[in-house]
């Protein structure tokens, strides 16, 4: 599935933060074997607010049917509530699911937590909902 960015992407050196959070030794090769919900969480949290974050074609089409915009995505990337994972994916990233209101409408957003080697993080976002 093709990734498009919202912005124009920065490279971003984690390794301060993120091996705050995880022994830098798991992100060797990929995604780390174990990420808590706390972990999960302050990793999205971070990576929202520096801007590194990239929308799926398939979320930028259901955030265009469902009339959702990116501010309020990136909202609840930033602030939202854990309703699901962390859960690690078959193709070895990390999934989870924050939901919170946003311009009034509870917007639920599925994040993937991906790895470009070692010191490059990034969210990857796939999946908007709302109720």
């Amino acid at each position: 599935m093709p990734l498009v960015p919202l912005a124009p992407q920065v490279t971003h050196n984690y390794y301060g933060f993120v091996g705050d959070l995880i022994d830098m030794e798991q992100w060797r090769g990929g995604t780390p074997k174990a990420l808590t919900a706390e972990q999960a969480v302050a990793l999205v949290r971070h990576l929202a607010k520096e801007g590194n974050y990239r929308f799926t074609e398939h979320a930028l089409d259901r955030m265009h049917e469902r009339h959702i915009t990116a501010v309020q995505v990136i909202s609840v990337l930033k602030r939202g509530d854990l309703i699901a994972g962390p859960e690690r994916t078959a193709q070895g990233t990390w999934e989870i699911q924050l939901s919170d209101i946003a311009a009034g409408e509870r917007v639920t957003v599925t994040a993937v937590i991906d790895s470009e080697g070692i010191r490059q993080v990034v969210l990857v976002v796939i999946v908007v909902t709302v109720f």
